[in-house]
């Protein structure tokens, strides 16, 4: 019981409902569409799904069909009318059928429906598909003019069109994913070369493990359902993926390997890696999927001896490689029931696992979050005004402060997290690893949990 993954759009931003005009208007820009859904996480829990016209819309009630400059500064939350109307309750992936979410959709105001996946915002489910002709130009919100401070206005506004819903059989719906709009889907496969994943493995023998895609999803493949999605960006013919494995239970012989993808058709060979298992009984392999040191999937497979294999997909898509920037580091951080397992990747590998259980973790990070709430978002002037709300220039006495306090925050999570009592020797060589890169140079550091 589960929504289908292709009913949901994922061309979306999330934002909270503290989050300024501006920062949402450049979080829109910078997708390029103005079919983007904007998803307003409020305070109480509930959820608000917006067009970038309706937003328009509530800020010409406000400031006139002309939006002044200082419309950018306002919060969403401040706002009349946007989005209290408009909060709905999210639902999980795997709490319904999709026929049903479709149904729960269509009676939510705006009919759309945002659904979580492990409680992060998987996408939205629209009880109604939306024809492109709305005629809301994106400029309107990214195009201030330069120069003249005092005019205050937005150049050329254009009034937002009308969204119009129809039934699905009558609407012009542009792809749902970036596999459609090749016109093609592609999977991911991965097999054991030259064995029978219905028998088990042996201990003290060599096996080949081999990542490719392909435009069907084979038989002997491991794993039957890591849809392929990559967006190829104008002119790009070829992407290189980076596959890394880890695990404690196999001896992983191969260096991280490079997967190329064309835009269409399947992959020019295969990501191959020679693994040999360590014990009899169920052994795990977890392959990190990078495109320029950047997290972009991850696969965790579940090898047993004398039972079938499985295997378990989580994170972003991979499609989410066209969006990431290079980064230095990656840290992956999987929930093993037990505790975490972390993987290093970047020029320096490490794994780590840490005993930690959620409520503790929980409890950690519920205080780092009330520093971060006190102390920052509520932190006031010497007039009352919330600085971190009012604007976008922060006074330098008042950065320094909130730096140091949250310095303070993070230190102590960082210490329970890597040099706490359940850490060990592993989990200190990790956090050492982390501070000695830190300390010799500024890192572009990517954390995926």
């Amino acid at each position: 019981m589960t929504i289908a993954e292709g009913e949901l759009s994922r061309d979306l931003v999330v934002v909270d409902d503290w989050a300024t005009v501006q920062h949402v208007r450049d979080l829109v820009d910078a997708t390029g569409s103005k079919w983007t859904f904007i998803v307003v996480r409020l305070a109480t829990g509930q959820y608000v799904v917006l067009w970038l016209a309706e937003l328009i819309e509530a800020l010409q009630g406000l400031f006139g069909e002309t939006l002044e400059r200082r419309a950018l500064d306002i919060t969403l939350g401040q706002i009349p009318g946007l989005l209290a109307p408009r909060a709905v309750d999210a639902v999980e992936q795997a709490s319904m059928e999709t026929w049903a979410a479709r149904r729960l959709a269509r009676q939510v105001p705006g009919k759309r429906l945002v659904v979580l996946r492990s409680g992060e915002v998987a996408g939205v489910l629209e009880g109604m598909r939306i024809r492109g002709d709305a005629g809301v130009d994106l400029d309107w919100l990214s195009g201030l003019p330069e120069g003249d401070e005092e005019a205050g206005a937005f150049t050329e506004p254009k009034t937002p069109g009308v969204l119009k819903a129809e039934e699905p059989e009558e609407m012009a719906v542009e792809p749902s994913s970036p596999a459609e709009a090749e016109g093609q889907k592609r999977w991911i496969n991965a097999e054991i070369e030259g064995h029978d994943k219905q028998k088990p493995l042996r201990t003290g023998e060599v096996y080949t493990l081999a990542f490719d895609v392909d435009t069907q999803v084979r038989a002997t493949s491991l794993v039957t359902d890591v849809e392929f999605g990559y967006r190829f960006e104008e002119g790009e013919d070829m992407v290189e993926l980076t596959v890394r494995l880890e695990s404690d239970d196999f001896e992983i012989y191969t260096d991280p390997q490079k997967l190329h993808v064309p835009r269409t058709g399947r992959s020019k060979g295969k990501a191959r890696f020679d693994i040999e298992p360590k014990r009899e009984g169920e052994g795990i392999i977890t392959a990190v999927f990078l495109k320029d040191g950047n997290f972009i999937q991850v696969i965790t497979l579940k090898l047993y001896t004398g039972e079938l294999f499985s295997s378990q997909t989580l994170g972003r898509s991979v499609d989410a490689a066209f969006a990431v920037q290079p980064r230095d580091v990656n840290l992956t951080i999987l929930h093993t029931g037990a505790g975490f397992q972390l993987i290093l990747s970047g020029a320096v590998g490490a794994m780590a696992t840490l005993p930690i259980t959620l409520a503790e973790l929980d409890r950690w990070v519920a205080e780092v979050r009330q520093v971060l709430q006190d102390e920052i978002v509520y932190m006031k002037d010497a007039s009352g005004t919330y600085i971190y709300q009012s604007g976008i220039d922060i006074p330098p006495e008042a950065n320094q402060v909130a730096l140091r306090r949250l310095a303070k925050a993070g230190f102590r999570l960082y210490q329970r997290v890597f040099y706490g009592p359940a850490a060990d020797a592993q989990a200190n060589l990790l956090g050492d690893r982390l501070r000695q890169m830190a300390r010799q140079d500024m890192l572009k550091i990517q954390v995926f949990s």
